[in-house]
Order: C-alpha cells, then sequence, then structure tokens
C-alpha cells in the first residue's frame, strides 16, 4: 500500500535560463489548473538543462485547500523575464568550452587571440547575450575557427565584419 498527500502539489516546468534568473524563492506564484489558481512557492531551480531546447526545469509547491489533480495535468504560470540587463550580443558559434569554462576569444593589436571567460545570460536567435570582464564593444570576436586557436595564437583577419 502506498499513502499519497493529496493536499500538496508540485507543478514542473521548462523555462529558458533568463527565466530562471528573474525567479524569487520568496514569492508568490499563481498557476492555473483546470480554470482554478493555486498559490505556489518556487521549490527549485534544477541546473540540467535540456539541449535541444536550451530550457531548466523548475518545480513549484502549493498546498491544494479543494480539489485533486492528475499527475501530467495541463498547468499554465505567468513569468516574468529577469529585469533589463546590459550584456554584450556576439554570434552563438563565438562561444565554446575550452579549459572546462565557457569563453569567447577577440583579436588584440597584435592580431593574437585573447580568451575571455564569460557568462551566458540569454539567447537571441542566433546570437547569444554574454557577461564578461574586460570586453568592450570595439574588440573583435572570434566566431569561425575559434575552436582551434588558444591563447596568444598569431591570427590572421581574413573577414573583418
Amino acid at each position: 500500500m502506498k499513502m499519497v498527500n493529496t493536499s500538496i502539489a508540485e507543478f514542473n516546468f521548462s523555462v529558458p535560463l533568463y527565466i530562471i534568473e528573474g525567479l524569487n524563492q520568496n514569492q508568490t506564484y499563481e498557476i492555473v489548473v483546470n480554470n482554478q489558481t493555486i498559490k505556489a512557492k518556487l521549490l527549485a531551480a534544477i541546473p540540467n538543462g535540456d539541449t535541444l531546447t536550451r530550457t531548466f526545469p523548475i518545480k513549484f509547491k502549493a498546498t491544494l485547500e479543494k480539489g485533486f489533480f492528475y499527475d501530467g495535468q495541463e498547468a499554465k504560470v505567468a513569468l516574468s523575464k529577469k529585469g533589463e540587463i546590459e550584456a554584450f550580443v556576439v554570434p552563438r558559434d563565438a562561444v565554446i568550452k575550452r579549459f572546462e569554462q565557457t569563453v569567447i576569444f577577440v583579436v588584440n593589436e597584435e592580431l593574437q587571440a585573447v580568451m575571455i571567460p564569460v557568462k551566458i545570460v540569454g539567447y537571441l536567435g542566433s546570437n547569444v547575450a554574454i557577461d564578461a570582464q574586460g570586453i568592450n564593444e570595439n574588440m573583435r570576436v572570434v566566431f569561425k575557427g575559434n575552436e582551434r586557436i588558444f591563447p596568444n595564437s598569431p591570427l590572421q583577419i581574413i573577414n573583418n565584419k
């Protein structure tokens, strides 16, 4: 025999990273199930994303005063995006994993590769928004062939776009 507590419900959603960054565990969220609005708290944001959809699971927990819901039943929640942030936008191909870090390579004045660790803050179509120390909008970012270069590698600019 298995006992089930039907007065507590967990709701799972898959959302993009920029939505997770705007969530707050102290805030109450309204989840709509079967035309019934339920107040819920953020239980967890799981840092194990789906690489195809680039989404991450989040869980909400609610105490049900009345009613019963089936596992897998449709639920809706309204979530706002993270507040406006400043970020640099580069082609997705510019961001790679190197030495267990997420990095981009930029070209310095001596035409050498400079590796800069970055944090991805959002996705915009074929581009990605990044945050990093030491970069500015005048830097040239390597986005083709960057998987074959290393810090201080000599570079030749073929197509200066």
